[in-house]
């Protein structure tokens, strides 16, 4: 990516180092913390920032930190785009929350939230180009296919749906099964101007899509 060849910039680490400060300590208010206000993170942190700040990768195009949690509860996810010219950041400020809360490039993405407050998307992210983002949401307890024995392990539950953001449009849509669609693992991809939603990796992989969606332009 272009910007692992940015030198890292000590204002802007500063500020990355700042703004965790701020996270953290509102994830420790408790398991509510959901309910505070969090601050969009810094723009403009290249990949060097993060790994002079000490953020680890797992690849290129994904890093992670623990926001000095020891029981690595409390989690922080950058996934960069194709390019690298975006990125989305995903956190995860305390370990009794169900799911993440996500930024866009700076600009927060509204996430399905629980009737309490609770975040209820996956801590992951899938860019599908520097255009388009895909994650998968939770929190569909009521499905005729949902499994109560699978909840303790599956915070988000066994069904999910998919949130799909637009960077472009700064919209994002969400689409979740039908009653008769058991969605376990949901793939959103593209193929030529429409979305294809597969219930799962064998769906995908016998080309047996549950739904077909144009692509707004």
């Amino acid at each position: 990516m272009d910007e692992y060849a940015i030198p890292f910039d000590p204002a802007r680490v500063r500020a990355l180092k700042l703004w965790t400060e701020e996270v953290r300590a509102l994830g420790d208010l408790g398991p509510t913390s959901f309910t505070e206000h969090f601050p969009a993170p810094p723009a403009g942190v290249s990949p060097n920032d993060y790994e002079e700040f000490g953020f680890g990768f797992i690849n290129p195009h994904l890093a992670y930190w623990h926001l000095l949690d020891p029981r690595r509860e409390k989690t922080l996810h950058i996934v960069f785009s194709p390019s690298g010219h975006s990125q989305a950041v995903l956190l995860k400020a305390h370990g009794d929350w169900t799911g993440s809360l996500m930024w866009v490039d700076g600009h927060e993405v509204p996430v399905p939230r629980a009737r309490n407050g609770d975040p209820l998307i996956d801590d992951l992210a899938w860019w599908r180009s520097d255009r388009f983002l895909v994650t998968k949401v939770g929190g569909l307890w009521d499905h005729p296919f949902a499994d109560p024995m699978k909840f303790r392990a599956l915070p988000l539950g066994w069904i999910r749906g998919v949130l799909l953001w637009d960077n472009l449009k700064r919209q994002a849509q969400v689409f979740l099964p039908l009653p008769t669609e058991a969605w376990t693992d949901p793939k959103m991809l593209r193929q030529g101007d429409s979305w294809h939603i597969y219930a799962d990796e064998d769906a995908y992989k016998q080309h047996r899509a549950d739904r077909v969606i144009p692509v707004a332009e």
